[in-house]
């Protein structure tokens, strides 16, 4: 056997566990592995939590949803997440570019705010057809991240 187990990592992460809760930190346990021909340790992350992403799937999708749409400007999303008063929030520009896109989607090369605004109807289509009425696009959104990881 070449890889085997190498422990255990905590990591904290922000978390939305429904459409109508609150965000709210949790901390996870991700097994490391240990690879014995050439020492390189692996970690595994459950899908939902993206590589060196502080925030789950399904939230950064929420949140690039009410960005593209409008119903949210970057400094009220700011002051859901951090408690740090700042007027811009840069992550959203990285997270609109970063997002996994589901079934081998394309990526655009246009402005964040519009790739931003194209991530939230491809996931909301995602979304059980039973849980869309009544919805805002966002909502839809975050409930079909939920279901491609």
């Amino acid at each position: 056997m070449v890889v085997i187990g190498h422990g255990v990592r905590c990591r904290g992460l922000r978390w939305k566990t429904g459409v109508g809760n609150e965000i709210r930190d949790v901390v996870i346990c991700v097994r490391r592995f240990l690879c014995r021909r050439c020492g390189v340790t692996i970690t595994v992350l459950p899908a939902a939590v993206g590589r060196s992403l502080r925030y789950g799937l399904d939230l950064i999708v929420w949140c690039l949803a009410l960005w593209g749409s409008g119903e949210a400007a970057a400094s009220e999303l700011r002051q859901l997440f951090c408690d740090e008063p700042h007027l811009d929030w840069p992550q959203l520009r990285r997270w609109a570019y970063r997002v996994p896109l589901p079934e081998g989607r394309r990526r655009g090369r246009g402005p964040p705010k519009a790739e931003a605004k194209r991530v939230a109807p491809i996931y909301a289509g995602h979304a059980p057809a039973e849980s869309r009425e009544g919805m805002t696009l966002a909502q839809r959104a975050f409930v079909g991240a939920a279901y491609v990881m």
